[in-house]
């Protein structure tokens, strides 16, 4: 017998409010059935026998069921199903009589407390599924333990003799069971929620789970069939198992037509230029060959608006879905939109007798190519230039060149920041956008941006170079470009003015660094240059004393600012006794080596000072000694 984990059960009570798994009782077989059923199902003569509590409706708001609503049918209390999971064996036995068709799998043992909702149903395709998930508290504890809570989705009618299970694991005729799923066997199709005692999930209540699980049965249209979906207890009423039914899952496939347009313009709606555009049909019996015929009508014309289509949707065995081209042609005519119609009768699995006609209209649009812009930009001489999409589209790949055809892109983008642009290649610089549609043949033409190179070049000239301190004013004449920058001196001294042209005067002599700096919209230059400044003066004595006292012994002049300069000594009868071109070297008062007498001599000086200017001195020197 399976053990029976009483001691927890009050700690599930009253959970029911805070949990995101939410269940609700009291549902009719035919509420629980309208729930399940979607598209292609036809049902009716639903029953529900069991339990009250052990059957309901459910909503998850959770990640870890993957089911959002559905029916839940289980072996005990559907509600004791919510998490979280903080009891090693919720259970609740219901004193019910259990389901032969559960006997038959569980023989010799006898199911007990059956829940069962079964239906007739017609389908309208060859093909009925539904998606499921089983949990139970036997996980893990009662794997190959011989006490097996059992499920099934038992289908009869035709084709199917007697009732056939058709919840089985994927791909196999093995039904799902604890023992056939879980970590050991089939462990891809198991999923754990911990042990009730240490661990536990927070959303649900149960051990273990499949995974989400779709069961499958090939129908005949139209036909009639019965299904009983059940879940009992085995052998004792211990340890609660449950099956989670997702809503509006039980469908039938059905043959279905459309169009599909990669690239769409709207709802089947699409440009010349569109080369993937397809008349897709999908089928869920691909066991035979079929055709369906299709006509085609509108005012688009055949081999002009459109290759021509042979009006068959014709599927080859083991093809499920057929995908057509339709060949779009752009006719470079500018006119309204164009249609191309298609009818397509899908009524080869209809049940209702009326014919099931599709009619898909095709709408072709004249290609209106999208308008690129892309402003011009100035920038400084020798920097780089971004340029920009403003308008980008988000289907257009935009392509950047160097000229206006042929070529290699330099970039793909709807951002490019150009190489350093220099002057010396033009002031005005062209490049060109291609854009290049996703998904479209037609070719738009390439769009012009131009680069504005601004050029700025500081210069400026000086009046002089060399400054006599006693006529210190000089000018400066800039010769900047261009005209209307902002112009600033450094003029070395401490001062910053800001002006174009200007005179100015240092106060001390020395050599001087003046920077011109020109700002014209943020494009910046500089240019310097020198000035020297000077006091320029020129002395001779008018008598020296050659003593040998150290003083005032040799006749040379005092300058500054002079740089070239020679001196002649002449006696009183006209003979010259001395000559230097070196200012630092002067009349030692001697003649052919010997002293000269005491008397007065007469000299002439030349100089040239740092302007080049030159200048005569006549005079006398007494001799004293």
């Amino acid at each position: 017998m399976k053990k029976l984990f009483l001691f927890s059960f009050i700690w599930t009570v009253s959970l029911t409010a805070y949990s995101q798994l939410q269940i609700t009782n009291g549902f009719t077989a035919s509420q629980l059935v309208q729930n399940l059923v979607g598209s292609g199902v036809n049902f009716s003569n639903a029953t529900l026998t069991g339990a009250a509590v052990s059957n309901g409706v459910f909503t998850y708001t959770g990640a870890d069921l993957g089911i959002a609503q559905g029916v839940i049918l289980t072996s005990g209390d559907a509600n004791l199903a919510i998490g979280p999971n903080n009891d090693g064996g919720v259970s609740l036995g219901n004193a019910g009589v259990g389901n032969q068709l559960l006997d038959d799998i569980l023989s010799p043992i006898f199911s007990q407390d059956a829940c069962v909702l079964e239906f007739d149903f017609q389908p309208t395709g060859t093909q009925i599924s539904f998606n499921y998930r089983f949990g139970s508290e036997e996980y893990l504890e009662f794997v190959n333990g011989g006490y097996n809570d059992a499920f099934g989705f038992f289908i009869s009618g035709p084709g199917y003799a007697t009732p056939t299970n058709i919840a089985i694991i994927p791909s196999t005729n093995i039904p799902v069971t604890i023992d056939n799923v879980n970590t050991f066997v089939n462990s891809g199709y198991y999923w754990d929620n911990g042990d009730g005692f240490v661990t536990g999930g927070t959303d649900l209540q149960y051990d273990g789970f499949t995974t989400l699980l779709a069961a499958k049965a090939a129908v005949q249209p139209c036909s009639t069939y019965h299904i009983v979906l059940v879940i009992g207890d085995a052998g004792d009423d211990a340890l609660d198992s449950g099956v989670f039914l997702e809503g509006g899952s039980f469908t039938s496939e059905s043959y279905t037509a459309n169009i599909d347009i990669v690239t769409p313009l709207g709802p089947n709606t699409v440009s010349e230029c569109n080369p993937l555009v397809y008349l897709v049909f999908n089928r869920p019996d691909s066991t035979t060959a079929l055709t369906i015929p299709y006509t085609i009508s509108g005012d688009a014309q055949p081999n002009v608006d459109y290759l021509s289509l042979n009006g068959n949707a014709t599927f080859p065995i083991n093809v499920g879905t057929l995908r057509i081209p339709i060949a779009i042609n752009a006719d470079a005519i500018t006119e309204p939109d164009e249609h191309i119609i298609f009818t397509i009768d899908l009524g080869v699995n209809n049940c209702s007798g009326i014919p099931n006609i599709k009619v898909l209209d095709l709408i072709i649009k004249d290609f209106t190519a999208p308008i690129t812009t892309i402003p011009s930009v100035t920038i400084c001489d020798s920097t780089t230039a971004t340029l920009q999409v403003s308008n980008p589209n988000p289907a257009t790949t935009y392509q950047w060149y160097t000229v206006a055809q042929g070529g290699t892109a330099v970039y793909t983008g709807t951002i490019f920041t150009t190489p350093i642009l220099s002057s010396t290649n033009g002031l005005v610089q062209t490049y060109y956008v291609q854009p290049v549609l996703t998904g479209l043949t037609c070719s738009v033409p390439r769009v012009a941006t131009q680069v504005n190179l601004t050029v700025v070049k500081a210069g400026f000239e000086l009046n002089k170079h060399i400054v006599d301190l006693n006529s210190p004013v000089f000018r400066i004449t800039s010769t900047a470009n261009p005209i209307g920058a902002i112009t600033n001196y450094d003029m070395g001294d401490g001062q910053n003015l800001q002006a174009t042209n200007l005179e100015y005067k240092y106060d001390d002599a020395g050599l001087y660094t003046i920077t011109q700096t020109i700002d014209f919209n943020g494009c910046i230059d500089a240019f310097t240059d020198t000035i020297r400044t000077v006091a320029i003066g020129f002395y001779l004595p008018n008598t020296f004393t050659p003593n040998g006292d150290g003083k005032n012994d040799i006749f040379v002049p005092e300058s500054m600012g002079i740089i070239k300069y020679d001196m002649q000594i002449f006696d009183r009868w006209g003979n010259k006794i001395f000559y230097t071109d070196n200012l630092t070297i002067g009349w030692d008062g001697t003649k052919t080596n010997t002293k000269a007498e005491d008397a007065v001599y007469n000299y002439v000086v030349s100089t040239q000072d740092l302007y080049k200017r030159k200048q005569s001195y006549n005079g006398k020197i007494t001799l004293i000694r």
